[in-house]
């Protein structure tokens, strides 16, 4: 008879996915063991379906040990050695008929049964299938008095010890009710750790993931929590390994411990995987950036938080600034807010340099101490509001103290600029001296010399200075929402005529020739088409960069745009820093002669446009492009589109149809670029572009009902 494979079965059970089983199936190929085990791991399925399926493919029946009281005399009879090579574990003894019950993970393994039946002398021994996890971790509590060693080095990840908890809420399972209608707690994660300060910090964190999570920093209090409370797992850190042990073999022997799992710091833990941490930053990122606009909201001008993060991440590494400090000081740039307005229209402070550069410091302190990052975003902030933020005092910091000193200088710097330094004096006017002079200027006040510099180099490298000496044209109304954009142009340096109609920019263009022109276009294209005809076909002119701004923000109108004649399409309301950045980069690859073919495509938010109706446009519109998408926290997608249908899609180690489901089902994050493709890379995705929205827009549901 034709013995089916474990996914198959487990898959018309209706237990698993295809992306479940390929995420076991990864794990496996590099840690080994079999398939079911690593699908327990991930806690895809309960050991009641892992069982199930077993006895399915092996016909034999199956046994949860987990359920199992398991005498001593038992364990005795099969030597550690056999039982530890062959996976096999005897759990009852009927001696009435002499018969010895084992679980195996192997049931066709003719030699085991053998060793069995010599070594345990049973006139006969049944084969019970287990999950190969299970029978190794009950093992090592037998026959050791300890849990799996094999668990040592395991770095736990985090948002698996919730994945039960979603699926129960994602179900909408009830919470189980006692005799009196209260609710019983629900099973949860106890943590046994040395470090009493993590009781304040971790529970919170599980808590927000929907799970219970309970800490313990003396063996009192895990007897206590044991006896008290049902638990699916507990987490030991190394630093009372011993203890815990010592705990197994004496009081704990006589109570049910679920299973163990040792770490050696929860730093790792939360930190040493990379994918559970960016998803972790990304989140707060997110929450902190939607704190941000009401915080600013009537402050002397809205914070270029965008271009402030990107410095900081760029000067910060620099300066050789950890990952984890780096992310604390982009979420404490958002935690700022400049000062406010006085009635009168004034900002509420001189602009002298290092004077009440920021709002309420005091509110950003209690919401850094609110998040609970594993950097002390709060001690950073608290260093901004001292007399030398840059540490200048007398004395010197010791090694800890300096590193922070230098996080808190760099994030005063960086907010000095974008915030302080434009309004001194005039502005700087985009002059690259006068903006190096005003940074230089602050060191050893805000900053380190060291941070300066380093802040300095950065800048002479980025976009900062590309504007000074340009000509560029706007045309058309500059209206509030654009208003900003006008200025930003004039303080980047660049040499700005403001014109009301395409006539007048017709006459100023032949007069002098712009680097640029930004075109306001909301009503129809036919008349920004026939300047744009002029300029290159007429005037033969191929090097001046066109740009669209526009209140409109339908799909099919902004593709026309990009097939027109515009380098970039930037839709309003926009941060004028951000826009200016993109005009920079545009000049500067045409000057390098890196620019591409005029109509090169457009930018926007996911706010400004909905990513299915961008898909529906491109498809209806027969659109050969690419779209890369940039997220928050860096994260990167690109998505191909050859005649309108998608057939290329990758985000990070997320390729075909899954890393577009993962943009649907984050589609309100992040920005996206289309520009026109030529050479596609090898296709990866094959199923219908209509198909993929379809059952995106079901996988968006479901996501929406876990968060």
């Amino acid at each position: 008879m034709k013995k089916f494979r474990l996914d198959q079965i487990l898959l018309r059970m209706g237990v698993v996915s295809e992306e479940q089983i390929g995420k076991a199936l990864l794990r496996q190929k590099a840690r080994g063991g079999k398939l079911g085990s690593h699908l327990l791991y991930f806690r895809f399925v309960t050991e009641d379906q892992m069982v199930q399926a077993l006895a399915e493919q092996f016909a034999v029946s199956g046994v949860r040990l987990s359920r199992c009281e398991i005498p001593e005399d038992v364990v005795k009879r099969i030597p550690v050695a056999l039982a530890e090579e062959h996976v096999a574990l005897p759990f009852r003894f009927d001696r009435e008929k002499g018969e010895l019950h084992v679980a195996i993970a192997d049931p066709e393994d003719k030699e085991a049964l053998s060793l069995l039946r010599r070594s345990s002398g049973a006139p006969r021994v049944i084969l019970y299938i287990a999950p190969e996890s299970r029978i190794r971790s009950r093992i090592a509590s037998l026959y050791h008095g300890r849990a799996d060693a094999s668990s040592r080095d395991h770095v736990i990840d985090l948002p698996d010890l919730f994945e039960e908890e979603k699926e129960k809420r994602a179900a909408g399972s009830a919470e189980p009710k006692a005799a009196g209608g209260k609710a019983l707690p629900r099973a949860g994660i106890l943590l046994y750790t040395g470090q009493v300060f993590l009781k304040n910090v971790l529970p919170s964190v599980f808590e927000r993931e929907g799970a219970r999570l309970a800490v313990a920093t003396s063996v009192d209090q895990i007897v206590e929590a044991l006896q008290a409370g049902e638990w699916n797992r507990v987490l030991v850190s190394e630093d009372v390994r011993g203890e815990f042990e010592r705990f197994l073999s004496g009081p704990g022997s006589r109570i049910a411990v679920p299973e163990v799992t040792y770490f050696r710091t929860v730093a790792n833990a939360l930190l040493e995987n990379p994918v559970p941490y960016e998803k972790m930053f990304e989140s707060l990122l997110a929450a902190v950036r939607r704190i941000a606009g009401p915080r600013s909201a009537g402050s002397a001008g809205s914070p270029a938080y965008a271009l402030i993060s990107k410095e900081i991440v760029e000067v910060g590494r620099g300066l050789g600034l950890g990952r984890v400090v780096v992310d604390g000081l982009r979420i404490a740039a958002h935690l700022l807010t400049p000062p406010t307005e006085r009635k009168d229209g004034a900002a509420d402070h001189p602009p002298r340099p290092g004077a009440n550069l920021f709002g309420d410091l005091d509110a950003s302190i209690r919401v850094a101490v609110s998040l609970e990052f594993p950097w002390d975003i709060a001690a950073c902030l608290r260093l901004l509001g001292t007399a030398a933020p840059a540490g200048g005092s007398s004395s010197p910091p010791e090694e800890g103290r300096r590193a922070l000193h230098t996080a808190a200088g760099l994030l005063a710097l960086v907010w000095y600029r974008h915030q302080a330094l434009p309004s001194l004096h005039g502005g700087t006017g985009g002059d690259p001296e006068a903006l190096k002079s005003g940074l230089r200027a602050q060191a050893g006040r805000l900053a380190p010399s060291s941070v300066v510099e380093a802040y300095v180099r950065v800048l002479e490298q980025s976009d900062a200075f590309s504007g000074a000496g340009k000509d560029i044209i706007v045309v058309g109304e500059v209206d509030p929402p654009s208003s900003n954009l006008f200025l930003e142009l004039k303080q980047h340096g660049f040499r700005v005529a403001r014109v009301d109609d395409l006539a007048e920019a017709r006459k100023l263009f032949l007069r002098r020739r712009p680097a640029a022109i930004v075109l306001r276009v909301d009503e129809s294209l036919s008349a920004a088409d026939v300047f744009c005809r002029f300029l290159r076909e007429e005037e033969g002119d191929s090097d001046t960069v066109l740009f669209a701004v526009t209140q409109r923000s339908e799909p099919s109108f902004l593709l026309n745009l990009m097939d027109t004649w515009f380098s970039d399409v930037f839709t309003l309301p926009m941060n004028g820093q951000v826009v200016v950045a993109r005009i920079s980069r545009a000049l500067s690859g045409r000057e390098r002669g890196a620019a591409g073919p005029v109509g090169q495509g457009f930018s926007a938010t996911f706010k400004d446009l909905s990513f299915v109706d961008l898909v529906q446009a491109l498809g209806t519109g027969g659109k050969s492009v690419r779209m890369r998408i940039e997220h928050v926290g860096g994260v990167q997608t690109d998505i191909c589109f050859r005649k309108g249908r998608i057939v290329f899609a990758e985000c990070g180690q997320e390729k075909g149809v899954d890393a577009v489901y993962r943009v649907i089902c984050r589609q309100d994050e992040g920005s996206f670029r289309i520009e026109p493709i030529r050479s596609f890379p090898p296709e990866n995705v094959s199923v219908p572009t209509d198909y993929i929205l379809l059952e995106g827009s079901r996988r968006l549901d479901e996501h929406r009902a876990r968060h």
